[in-house]
């Protein structure tokens, strides 16, 4: 499995659904098939969300996965200097 490329958004948008929910994260990490430290790396931007991970958490949180990824039509944030 290749890891996505580190991305705040999906990190940001899974720990508030889970908080909203009011799941801890080893409700969650179950849910998804995960360790509960691997969400931990998850969450935190340790690690980085692969396809797999990110289609598991949606279905977790029963939501389309979109709800999970940046808007592609945003202005990235993290975008680098221009050359």
């Amino acid at each position: 499995m290749v890891d996505m490329n580190p991305n705040p958004h999906i990190s940001e948008a899974v720990t508030h659904l889970r908080e909203v929910l009011g799941w801890s994260q080893t409700e969650l990490a179950e849910r998804m098939g995960v360790k509960p430290s691997m969400l931990s790396l998850l969450e935190s931007g340790r690690r980085g969300w692969t396809a797999q991970r990110v289609f598991s958490a949606a279905v977790a949180f029963n939501c389309p996965i979109e709800k999970l990824m940046p808007d592609p039509r945003a202005p990235h944030a993290n975008a680098g200097p221009a050359s």
